[in-house]
């Protein structure tokens, strides 16, 4: 049997993408091509509306709701669609006998379903939109403020610490259902938006039942202080690294998970 080494070699994970490309090209250019298709239509209905109503300067303040609906629904889908391999016993099999270590499948994985996102959504997402606003401003050059910018949905009273603590509890959003995948061999991706749902409302019940069962609310903080936090920034800083560290953990997990399967 084959020495697969244990460090990263950049010619096996070549080697990975050039088996996904063979193996799954079409269901990702379908993907992306639905992708593309569901913006522009939805834009170009928004714009329509917006001009049927002789509205000249468009209202923009849709975008940011549709922008990360669009987000992070697509990203649902497509981490909960991650290791492919592992959703029936033939393609479990051929997926465990690739040549190369857990670890470069694992990055493989992580780099084509979460970073790969990250970049490209937006780039999408953005280039579309101005796209069908530019085709509808060539029409009728009276209709202004028909630009997408992702400035624009960047909230100019947040702070760094806000932003910060957004940006890491929103990568719960990947990591879930990214980690699902490896744990669920059949409809991973149903079971985790059930399964989240679920322990958040646990947490969310037990935290209402300390505060309004025991009356925690009516008892006189320590130096006006919660744990170490002495105040609502410190706070913010406190729910960046859990956060930070519960995506860690996660990713973590579903690593092991798949060392597991390899043993």
């Amino acid at each position: 049997m084959m020495n697969i080494n244990k460090n990263i070699s950049s010619h096996r994970m070549l080697l990975l993408y050039r088996q996904y490309i063979n193996l799954h090209l079409k269901q990702t250019l379908i993907i992306f091509g639905a992708t593309v298709v569901a913006i522009a239509v939805f834009h170009s209905y928004m714009h329509l509306i917006n001009l049927r109503h002789l509205k000249y300067t468009f209202n923009t303040n849709y975008h940011l709701p549709v922008f990360l609906f669009a987000f992070f629904g697509g990203c649902l889908i497509w981490c909960g669609m991650a290791f492919p391999g592992l959703r029936s016993q033939g393609k479990r099999m051929d997926f465990l006998m690739t040549p190369a270590s857990s670890f470069e499948k694992y990055l493989f994985e992580f780099i084509n379903r979460i970073l790969l996102y990250l970049i490209l959504f937006p780039i999408i997402y953005w280039s579309v939109t101005n796209l069908v606003s530019g085709i509808f401003h060539s029409y009728n050059l009276e209709y202004i403020n028909y630009k997408f910018s992702f400035g624009d949905l960047i909230n100019s009273n947040w702070s760094k610490r806000e932003l910060a603590l957004a940006m890491s509890l929103g990568l719960l959003m990947f990591t879930l259902p990214f980690t699902g995948a490896t744990y669920f061999q059949k409809l991973s991706l149903l079971k985790m938006m059930l399964i989240v749902p679920l322990f958040m409302g646990i947490y969310f019940g037990i935290g209402y039942l300390l505060v309004k069962g025991l009356h925690i609310q009516d008892y006189r903080l320590v130096n006006n202080r919660v744990l170490f936090m002495y105040g609502p920034e410190e706070g913010k800083l406190a729910g960046i690294w859990a956060a930070v560290v519960g995506n860690l953990a996660i990713l973590t997990i579903g690593y092991f998970k798949i060392k597991e399967k390899e043993v």
